[in-house]
């Protein structure tokens, strides 16, 4: 991030982004969400949904509760929604709300009034394959 900010080193965003891809590969939880930020926003790089919602997933299946929101919300309002993206967002937010984040428990309170029986149990099947054990 030093790189993309001009912090002490010459600013150069080629290779700071590139650096923070390596990290995010690696398993680095700030740079995966820093990645799926400014892919979401278009923030240094053009505005790109897909790589938002692979850089939110990577940290949101280690357990990160800040990227299960991320993930979810995104999901939520992607402009040709799925049913299976909508079952997904679920899942991810009650995933988040467990661990007691309030963003996610203020959400899924929101949706489960619009939720068919289906939807719920969609959402409870997919919750156990979504987060790696660590």
């Amino acid at each position: 991030m030093t790189y993309c900010d001009g912090k002490g080193v010459p600013k150069d965003l080629e290779k700071g982004m590139r650096m923070i891809r390596d990290a995010a590969i690696l398993g680095s939880y700030p740079a995966q969400f820093y990645l799926g930020n400014h892919y979401q926003e278009g923030v240094g790089v053009p505005r790109d949904l897909d790589h938002a919602r692979r850089s939110f997933r990577l940290c949101a299946a280690t357990g990160h509760a800040d990227c299960q929101v991320r993930l979810a919300k995104l999901l939520l309002g992607l402009p040709q929604r799925q049913e299976r993206d909508y079952v997904q967002a679920i899942a991810w937010l009650e995933l988040a709300a467990d661990q007691g984040q309030p963003e996610a428990r203020g959400l899924v309170e929101k949706e489960s009034p619009r939720l068919t029986p289906e939807q719920v149990s969609g959402a409870q099947r997919l919750k156990p394959q979504l987060v790696h054990k660590q």
